[in-house]
């Protein structure tokens, strides 16, 4: 037994140096969490695990439901579903109008999990195909319902043409309309998504991230004096502090406590506290200041209590809710307001809303996502495969050698991708020395004599099958492996 116990203990992940199995496997699956629920960690199509991967922050997916309650709270009691007169007291109305900022926490939740998927990446087109997959499926399946639903409640149709314009998440720059009140907020996401990609080609590390927002944040607040609006609206100004609050609190978690990140949490929530308009929101700042400190006690481990595995299906279903709640919530109030009492309605409404929104997670955003994942890992691979130049040569598929004349072509009973013949086999290495080229892969005393034919029947381990299994498998292992390391969601973007 002991034995046993210590060859288990020697065991190691293939790819994660010093990782015990088990410990392995709970990150894989921390991670695939993270790419299903579109939580940061995940800033690729394929989940790429290292050795300094960290645990999912279950306690960010509870803050990401919080939020769409709050957002909820603020539509439903509103003059769209019940009309007038309103059934709740002012003193109701006065409480859920708060509602609005669990828009601001998305934001700076957006700016912790977005850093977290791009930290130590390179590659913008591997982030834009993950927030691709993250936020069409769900998307698309939304502005459908939205369209649908206003023709059954009876509302004004919408045209085709906006439909399809929405379809496309660009209706606010081609100044069009969008068909629901919920959509202005992945308008700022894109945004920040733009600004995300310039930080993934400056590739992302702590100092580099740290001048990065800083120099955000001060060009921000150049563009604020000068009123220069074009520029403003590309920085996000307005918006900018709660993800440039985000990504530092990210750099806190990953770094520990430094004093250059907490200044830039401190700034970035004080401005956005002096940006809310107390004449109309008294208890703005406060609720502002509230959302940075329940972030960075996330942010910092003081919430780990609350990591119960169960939060992370609740972070799933947070961005169809988000999505799908206003039309499903005004359609069952209005189904139901005669017969139930107001609170009641409520209830019953939200209760719909959720189990809606893990319908479209549970049935049709997760297999859309897969689908999207794929084609988009496919044409990725495709295209950096054909942007590739010759290993050597001239001509033929990138990273293939010429065959030598002297080689008889492969026989056709011997598959490229031949279990026996793997690619990065390491007794078959393609730039063994002492091997010339022409015979990639051909350890000296199997090479065959320039002109000889390979005997008729050779089987696939010999020196012809080795020849053009380990040409073929070069070509098949490379595009396999960009597709496996091609580029979720971090986080789903939200607001009213």
């Amino acid at each position: 037994m002991g034995g046993g116990r210590g060859r288990a203990r020697g065991l190691r992940r293939p790819g994660v140096p010093g990782a015990p199995p088990r410990r392995a496997a709970r990150r894989t699956a921390d991670a695939t969490a993270c790419r299903d629920a579109g939580g940061g960690g995940e800033g690729s199509l394929s989940v790429d695990v290292t050795p300094g991967a960290r645990p999912r922050l279950r306690e960010l997916d509870l803050l990401r439901f919080v939020a769409a309650l709050a957002v909820l709270a603020f539509h439903y009691p509103g003059k769209q579903a019940w009309g007038t007169p309103n059934p709740f007291p002012e003193a109701v109305h006065e409480i859920t109008r708060h509602g609005k900022y669990g828009v601001d926490l998305f934001f700076v939740i957006s700016g912790f999990v977005i850093l977290m998927s791009v930290w130590g990446r390179n590659s913008a087109g591997d982030f834009a195909a993950s927030r691709i997959v993250r936020l069409m499926p769900a998307y698309w399946l939304s502005v459908l319902f939205v369209a649908g639903s206003q023709l059954v409640l009876g509302d004004p149709p919408r045209r085709l043409g906006e439909v399809i314009l929405n379809l496309t998440m660009l209706q606010e720059p081609a100044g069009g309309r969008a068909i629901e009140v919920v959509y202005w907020t992945l308008s700022v996401e894109l945004r920040f998504y733009l600004i995300a990609c310039l930080l993934v080609l400056l590739r992302p590390g702590y100092r580099t991230t740290l001048a990065f927002l800083v120099g955000w944040l001060l060009l921000s607040l150049l563009m604020t004096l000068t009123d220069w609006s074009t520029a403003g609206l590309l920085l996000l100004t307005g918006w900018n502090h709660y993800f440039i609050g985000g990504m530092a609190l990210y750099l806190i978690h990953r770094v520990g406590h430094r004093p250059l990140p907490w200044a830039l949490v401190v700034v970035s929530c004080a401005l956005a506290a002096l940006n809310v308009d107390t004449a109309k929101e008294p208890a703005g700042p406060y609720i502002v200041i509230g959302i940075f400190a329940v972030t960075a006690l996330a942010a910092t481990g003081l919430l780990r209590r609350l990591s119960w595995t169960g939060l992370t299906a609740l972070g799933a279903l947070t961005y169809p809710l988000y999505l799908f709640h206003q039309q499903t919530g005004v359609y069952l109030i209005r189904l139901t307001r005669d017969a139930l009492p107001a609170w009641a309605a409520m209830a019953v409404s939200t209760a719909g809303a959720i189990g809606l929104a893990y319908l479209v997670h549970r049935f049709a955003e997760r297999p859309l996502q897969r689908l999207l994942r794929a084609r988009l890992s496919t044409s990725l691979a495709l295209m950096r495969s054909a942007d590739a130049p010759p290993r050597t040569g001239e001509g033929g598929p990138p990273g293939v050698p010429p065959r030598s004349p002297g080689v008889p072509p492969r026989s056709p009973g011997v598959p490229s991708d031949s279990p026996g013949v793997p690619s990065d086999s390491p007794g078959v290495p393609s730039d063994s020395p002492g091997v010339p080229p022409g015979f990639p892969g051909v350890p000296p005393q199997r090479r065959p004599a320039a002109g000889t034919a390979t005997p008729a029947g050779a089987a696939p381990g010999s020196a012809a099958g080795q020849v053009g299994g380990a040409a073929a498998g070069q070509v098949g292992g490379a595009a396999a492996g960009q597709v496996g390391g091609g580029g979720g969601l971090p986080p789903a973007p939200h607001g009213t």
